[in-house]
């Protein structure tokens, strides 16, 4: 047993002898279950408008198309280091759309997938592609923006044709 688990078993077990609670799994004999409890793989188990972790109800990501989102995606390519894109800069994103938002398939995190048409600073236009993140932000307590700019990504980080900031179905396989 790892260091950690032996602490947590032995701060639980000693909360528990002083408080005289008793856990959940201390009241159910070892291989049996109770089968009243919802199974993860019953029907109607999750609902798809709970709220999961401490997520706000309504819209927790930003539009695509909104000033946020825009300058959240210009402010990434412009952290980036110098020689990355050249020293080139975001001026102005067109034609933005939404390619897909997704929301606990498989995971509960949502993703909000955009792409648009940036113009650099040295007037050049190319295809923009960002992903807004939930929990992706501080602490993970706002989201998050991850932006590729599509042919400039020499390094692959984004892996080719910015795959990684595209949803699933829009990317062709090789």
């Amino acid at each position: 047993m790892h260091a950690r688990s032996i602490l947590t078993l032995l701060t639980a077990t000693v909360l528990s002898v002083a408080t005289g609670m008793t856990f959940a799994a201390d009241l159910v004999p070892p291989g049996t279950y109770d089968t009243t409890i919802p199974q993860i793989d019953e029907e109607g188990f999750t609902d798809p408008n709970e709220n999961i972790y401490f997520g706000r109800s309504g819209d927790y990501l930003p539009a695509c198309d909104s000033g946020t989102a825009q300058r959240a995606a210009a402010r990434q390519i412009a952290r980036a280091v110098p020689s990355y894109y050249e020293g080139l800069e975001i001026k102005l994103i067109e034609d933005i759309r939404e390619s897909d938002f997704t929301i606990r398939r498989p995971d509960p995190v949502g993703r909000r997938y955009c792409n648009g048409v940036a113009t650099l600073t040295d007037d050049t236009r190319h295809r923009i592609y960002y992903a807004l993140v939930q929990y992706d932000g501080f602490l993970g307590l706002s989201w998050g923006v991850r932006a590729c700019l599509d042919g400039l990504d020499e390094f692959r980080v984004y892996d080719g044709e910015c795959r990684t900031v595209r949803p699933e179905q829009e990317i062709i396989p090789r």
